[in-house]
């Protein structure tokens, strides 16, 4: 978990970089600096359900098992459309969606189904600290589920 956090800051540096070097004006160098901490910090729960999936899965499907629960993560969690009324109850289940409300705050941005629904969406009634909170748990819970998986099996 820590290499996958230490990637983490790799790339946000990287990127950082990139758009600074692009010229980029949209951020000032607080946002830069709260977005590149929030998506270091925030792999932790990523990397805490992946430690679990390689827990219990063999080398060599790990990577599709890793595949076929993150990408319902980042779709349930409408990071790249609004979702539909019917299926939003389900977006408070994907880490990615706390994550996402924490990284717009940041930048100061409305999500997707604000934009869509106007201010009062379903996603607006999450606060940085219930998010925080998810984040946490999450992490916590798939770290443990992982350190006794393998001191059971090894």
């Amino acid at each position: 978990m820590v290499m996958a956090i230490l990637f983490s800051a790799i790339v946000m540096a990287t990127l950082v970089v990139a758009a600074l070097a692009l010229g980029h004006p949209g951020f000032t160098a607080g946002q830069y600096v709260g977005l590149s901490l929030l998506a270091i910090l925030g792999s932790s729960p990523f990397c805490a359900v992946g430690l679990f999936i390689g827990t219990l899965a063999s080398a060599k499907s790990a990577p599709a098992f890793a595949n076929l629960a993150y990408l319902p993560f980042m779709h349930l969690g409408g990071l790249f459309y609004p979702l539909p009324r019917a299926v939003q109850p389900l977006e408070f289940l994907s880490p990615a969606f706390y994550l996402d409300k924490l990284a717009l705050r940041v930048i100061g941005a409305p999500s997707l189904d604000q934009l869509a629904m106007g201010t009062n969406g379903p996603s607006s009634h999450v606060t940085p600290v219930l998010a925080v909170a998810v984040l946490t748990r999450v992490t916590l819970l798939f770290t443990t589920l992982s350190i006794r998986r393998l001191a059971r099996v090894g």
